[in-house]
């Protein structure tokens, strides 16, 4: 079982390659198996579950038959190992800032990569053993929380609750549940997960990385019949905040309210014109006129590709995951409008090939090209890939499941 694993190390592992277990401060192993998961299961679950198949213990029946050799416990080794000096005590020893520094950036690599909603609520206790497992990658100090500022882990919870990152429930007397997480929170959508990090330093050839997409914007321009609204200001991409201010402002300058019924608004010859056909001595609600002004209203978006910014037209087509079985748990996924956010995949294949250690091939379909993977992995890994890669919104990133095919009944 993985809880009470002290892990040498953090490196890539496949579900069935084989391990040695030692105890705690002894080199010499104890029992040989083949695990039971890979380490992208492990690093998203948590350190649970069983880690190993074992198929040759100390004390087992092939062990009868060798020399009966006990292993070391460490105990021997403790006794006689040379005391660290101060100096390099001092080096593996995080400050308390240092401390409090990297247990935010723990907790926020747990929210945000670890737990999905589905696994709310959470124990606490069970959220600050993901927190101790999601330190960076080369980070070699003892996180410890005693060393901290907040010394315990429920005063660190909550100052996170103040801040509006989590809310925290109290079952009963000292038992807290984790029950929500502020997705929306700035910070929480300001922080990078480490997979990007973790590709780039892993692999020198993917250290000349450069990300094409630089954000999208989704928005509203003005038809030519309402660009008095602007008063010369130039007609670009708003928000629906920004054309709802254009239009009360307009209405405030000109008096257009009703001075009978100031929900209702008197409709001038320009509005007419550009809502209503030219009608004559028209008075709405301040509700109707916004809703009528909204439907004239144009759907844009702006999309910045390496540092430009191109204007479109309706809203962004999304990135398309097309999903089919090949059989068994292999499956083939054909990645479609890549390019619509600066993505080229006669370039990017070689990034999803090593990611998933798959084959990755281009072809054109129509006037775009398509990428194409084949392999045991699923579709939500790679969805998650291009959000922590490119950071692409993940709702425009749909994953489209082939229906499987009915069978025929003789």
């Amino acid at each position: 079982m993985f809880p009470g694993v002290v892990a040498a190390s953090c490196e890539y592992f496949d579900e069935g390659d084989v391990f040695s277990v030692s105890l705690y401060r002894s080199q010499e192993p104890v029992a040989v198996g083949v695990t039971l998961n890979g380490s992208d299961h492990v690093n998203n679950n948590g350190m649970v579950g069983k880690a190993l198949s074992v198929y040759h213990m100390y004390s087992d029946h092939l062990w009868l038959t060798g020399s009966r050799k006990a292993p070391s416990t460490g105990e021997e080794d403790e006794l006689i190992e040379q005391e660290p000096s101060e100096e390099s005590i001092e080096v593996l020893k995080l400050t308390q800032e240092e401390t409090d520094q990297l247990l935010e950036i723990c907790f926020f690599q747990t929210i945000k990569r670890l737990i999905k909603d589905h696994d709310l609520p959470l124990p606490i206790n069970r959220l600050y053993t993901l927190l101790l497992t999601a330190k960076p990658p080369g980070e070699e100090r003892d996180l410890a929380i005693k060393n901290s500022s907040y010394k315990k882990a429920l005063p660190f919870f909550r100052e996170m609750e103040q801040r509006g990152y989590i809310g925290l429930d109290e079952l009963q007397e000292g038992v807290y549940m984790l029950e929500t997480i502020n997705r929306n929170h700035i910070d929480y959508e300001r922080f990078r997960t480490y997979a990007k990090q973790i590709e780039e330093i892993s692999d020198d050839e993917e250290e000349d990385f450069e990300n094409p997409f630089g954000g999208i914007f989704e928005g509203f321009y003005l038809p030519k019949s309402l660009l008095f609204l602007l008063e010369n200001a130039p007609n670009e991409v708003s928000s629906a905040k920004d054309m709802t201010n254009y239009l009360t402002q307009y209405v405030n300058n000109n008096d257009l309210s009703d001075p009978n019924a100031p929900a209702n608004v008197v409709i001038d010859r320009r509005l007419s014109n550009a809502l209503y056909n030219g009608k004559n001595n028209l008075k709405v609600s301040k509700r109707d006129l916004f809703t009528d002004f909204r439907k004239k209203l144009k759907v844009m978006h702006t999309v910045n590709i390496n540092g430009i910014d191109y204007t479109r037209k309706g809203k962004p087509v999304p990135i398309r995951l097309q999903c089919n079985r090949k059989g068994g748990n292999k499956m083939l996924i054909t990645i479609y409008n890549l390019e619509n956010y600066g993505i080229d995949p006669d370039h990017f294949k070689t990034f999803f090939s090593r990611k998933f250690s798959t084959s990755a091939s281009t072809r054109r379909e129509g006037d775009q090209k398509v990428m194409t993977l084949g392999g045991k992995y699923m579709s939500k890994d790679c969805q998650q890939y291009i959000y922590d890669m490119f950071g692409i919104p993940k709702q425009l990133v749909e994953v489209i499941q082939a229906k499987p095919k009915k069978k025929r009944r003789n």
